[in-house]
C-alpha cells in the first residue's frame, strides 16, 4: 500500500506469495486471518467504494472464510472508540450499515463475494445498533 492507494499487482503478488509459504507451514488459515486484518486497513480510493478494487480482487480470488471474516472484524476494530449522547442510540452504527449496504448493491455483479462481505459487515453494523438501541432505552427509563 502506498500514498496513491493499493497497487493491484503488487497486493496480488504478495498474497499468493505469502498464501504458498503459509501452505507450506500448514497455517493457512491463521495466515487468512492476519491478511485478512491488514486488508481491512486498506484505504478507499479517492471517489471509490471501501475495500479498494486491489482487495476485492484479492477477497474474490482467495475465496476464504477466515480472509473473509477478519477483514470484516478488522474493520469493525479499525473504527476504534466511539462517542454519543446518552439517549442517541445506534444511529451512528445504522448510517454505517445504510452504506455498507448501498456499496455492496453496487458489487454484486463484478465482485459478489466482496458484496456479501460489506452485507455480512452490515449485519453486524446493526447488531451493534440494536444493542445501542437498548441501552439508550435503558439510559431513559432509568432516568424517569
Amino acid at each position: 500500500m502506498h500514498e496513491d492507494g493499493v497497487d493491484e499487482d503488487a497486493l496480488g503478488s504478495w498474497v499468493r506469495l505469502a498464501r504458498e509459504g503459509l501452505a507450506t507451514a500448514d497455517r493457512v488459515d491463521i495466515g487468512d486471518e492476519c491478511l485478512g486484518t491488514l486488508l481491512a486497513r486498506a484505504p478507499a480510493q479517492a471517489g471509490d467504494v471501501w475495500p479498494p478494487v486491489a482487495v476485492r480482487r484479492v477477497i474474490e480470488e482467495v475465496r476464504s472464510v477466515h480472509l473473509d471474516s477478519s477483514i470484516e472484524n478488522g474493520h469493525v476494530k479499525a473504527r476504534g472508540v466511539t462517542m454519543r449522547g446518552v439517549y442517541d442510540g445506534g444511529r451512528q452504527e445504522r448510517d454505517i450499515a445504510s452504506g455498507l449496504r448501498r456499496d455492496a448493491a453496487t458489487m454484486d455483479v463484478h465482485w459478489p463475494r466482496t458484496a456479501r462481505v460489506l452485507r455480512s459487515l452490515a449485519d453486524t453494523y446493526h447488531g451493534f445498533a440494536a444493542r445501542e438501541d437498548r441501552e439508550a432505552q435503558r439510559s431513559a427509563d432509568d432516568d424517569r
